[in-house]
């Protein structure tokens, strides 16, 4: 370094020393007198960054709160357009609300009356059908290689209700029905409400019973026994329901029939061990006349066909249909003094008074043989016959209406 640089460097640092910008050396404490201070504002009485904090000797002033956003004016509607406004929603209410939840509860809690000539014989656990439609006729297609298209005449579904085994109307009918004396009836089923109030109502007329389904039977369950019927109305309509109580069905007049409380009879035969009755169906065909020209067909009455019998007992009781399913099947033993008649009888739940019967006549036997069996099991080996009928009578006891 050159002379006149060096005596530069030494006038420099003297300056800085005295202005208070070269620091004591280090290890010793900055003295508050030397420390460098900013020049405040004027006005501002926050203190700046680097400055020592002392409290505010008087709160700052509150900032004036803002002001309320003037309202927004929709824009007029256009010429020629009529503008709709929107309809205020009335306050909720208890009214109101209970209404609401009657409407729901009415749905989710809702009973279905069936009604026979006007005369209530009962409830009906569910209920499908009914329905008007049409098959659509697609015509030949014409020049322009288009297929016209118009309805065919109107038919209406079977009615399927399921229902506690039947008052004395209801199995008058079916019994009529299953001896080939098939009477038409009128009839509805009404919807009703929790509270009992009728909600609306199918109505059938000039109705047959097309099909009727006996419950299985079996000793280890412990359901009620239910019958499903199968209704074919020549016309349904359908109207809204008068908001009434409907009609008073005595429910208690009719006993409950269960699927574990029964006996199979059968002349030559030991029925005590048997412990299983698949379900039986009894259908009557129907044939439709037109009339005229009118869109309705008239529907009578046609062949009444019976469901085979497959019954399960133990096989340790099953000598007599050993003997019976050898001369009738193997040795050919097959004509008509040898068929069998029995019943199917349904026992109330103490097994004492018998509630009704299914008679069968002219029974066949064409199967017996083992269930599936495994060794060491503790199960009971059974043996399955299966029978065919030829004609079946429903009798029931438990009169009601």
């Amino acid at each position: 370094m050159t002379k006149p640089a060096a005596v530069s460097c030494v006038v420099v640092v003297a300056m800085l020393s005295l202005a208070g910008f070269v620091r004591p050396a280090t290890g010793q404490a900055p003295e508050r007198a030397a420390t460098p201070r900013l020049v405040v504002p004027a006005g501002v009485t926050a203190p700046l960054p680097g400055q020592p904090t002392t409290a505010p000797t008087t709160a700052a002033p509150a900032e004036p709160a803002p002001a309320a956003p003037a309202p927004v004016s929709a824009a007029p509607a256009p010429s020629g357009v009529t503008q709709v406004l929107p309809a205020a929603a009335p306050p909720a209410t208890a009214s109101s609300s209970q209404t609401a939840l009657a409407a729901e509860r009415s749905y989710v809690a809702g009973k279905f009356g069936l009604t026979l000539d006007g005369v209530p014989i009962g409830w009906a656990k569910s209920v499908e059908g009914g329905d008007a439609s049409a098959d659509v006729v697609v015509e030949k297609a014409g020049p322009d290689h288009i297929s016209g298209k118009h309805l065919s005449n109107i038919k209406y579904e079977p009615i399927a209700v399921v229902t506690d085994l039947p008052s004395r109307t209801l199995s008058d009918w079916i019994a009529g029905s299953w001896k080939g004396t098939a009477v038409r009836k009128n009839g509805s089923i009404q919807s009703m409400s929790y509270d009992l109030k009728i909600l609306n109502e199918l109505e059938f007329m000039n109705a047959l019973v097309a099909e009727t389904t006996m419950p299985a039977l079996d000793a280890a369950s412990k359901e009620n026994a239910q019958i499903t019927i199968k209704i074919l109305p020549e016309y349904t309509r359908t109207k809204p329901g008068s908001g009434q109580s409907g009609p008073g069905i005595d429910a208690k007049s009719q006993k409950r029939w269960t699927r574990a409380n029964f006996r199979f009879e059968m002349s030559g035969l030991d029925g005590t061990k048997v412990n299983k009755i698949d379900s039986i169906t009894v259908r009557q065909t129907t044939v439709e006349n037109p009339v005229g020209e009118l869109r309705d067909y008239e529907k009578e009455p046609g062949k009444i066909e019976f469901s085979n019998l497959k019954i399960t007992l133990a096989a340790l009781s099953a000598q007599t249909w050993v003997d019976w399913h050898n001369d009738f099947l193997v040795k050919g033993n097959s004509g008509a003094a040898q068929e069998r008649s029995g019943a199917i009888v349904y026992l109330d739940p103490t097994r004492t008074s018998e509630l009704g019967r299914v008679n069968l006549s002219n029974c066949g036997i064409f199967r017996l043989g083992r269930e599936k069996a495994e060794a060491g099991s503790e199960s009971i080996q059974r043996m399955v016959a299966e029978l065919y009928c030829e004609r079946m009578e429903l009798v029931v006891n438990n009169a009601g209406k």
